[in-house]
């Protein structure tokens, strides 16, 4: 479903029988999106996150205004 970072570790969310399990890797995301750019689905739409597009079913705005 998704792919988070910090640093050089990645955190894997897979969705597998209605349930969603984590695997941690010692890998970098500029490493996983070269090996999945085959995949036109899964993209980079942040720094720290790689997303498969199938997953998204709704986009909302959040903003937050600190005075």
């Amino acid at each position: 479903m998704y792919v988070t970072s910090q640093g050089n570790y990645a955190s894997f969310f897979i969705k597998k029988d209605d349930k969603i399990n984590e695997k941690i890797l010692r890998v970098t995301l500029a490493k996983i999106i070269a090996k999945l750019e085959k995949y036109p689905t899964i993209i980079r739409c942040h720094k720290s996150y790689i997303v498969n597009t199938n997953y998204i079913t709704d986009i909302f705005e959040m903003q937050e205004v600190i005075y």
